[in-house]
């Protein structure tokens, strides 16, 4: 599978602050991710798969579901909220922008 990482790091802060640690840790059987950069590795893992877009579309829809618990995204726009979290909004939006049969 390939994975393209040179946009990580704007989410997900893909390195700490020293710039060296990276948030994915690889395991037996595949790879563990922290927080924002595991939304990022499951959203690039979906747009990679072969499976139709119906599917794709119900697994995006999934994972918007899940960040709207772990990251509290407010039903109704908040603009104040959207400036505390621009990088959660982003790949929000993201999701929902590649959605296809919607």
């Amino acid at each position: 599978m390939s994975f393209s990482w040179q946009y990580i790091p704007y989410f997900a802060g893909g390195v700490s602050d020293a710039g060296t640690t990276p948030k994915c840790i690889l395991e037996r059987g595949g790879v563990t991710c922290q927080g924002s950069l595991k939304i990022q590795w499951e959203y690039e893992r979906i747009m990679e798969s072969e499976v139709n877009d119906r599917e794709k579309d119900k697994q995006l829809a999934k994972l918007m579901t899940q960040m709207e618990g772990e990251y509290r995204i407010p039903m109704l726009q908040v603009k104040e909220w959207e400036e505390k979290n621009k990088p959660v909004i982003a790949m929000y939006r993201q999701l929902s922008m590649s959605r296809k049969t919607v």
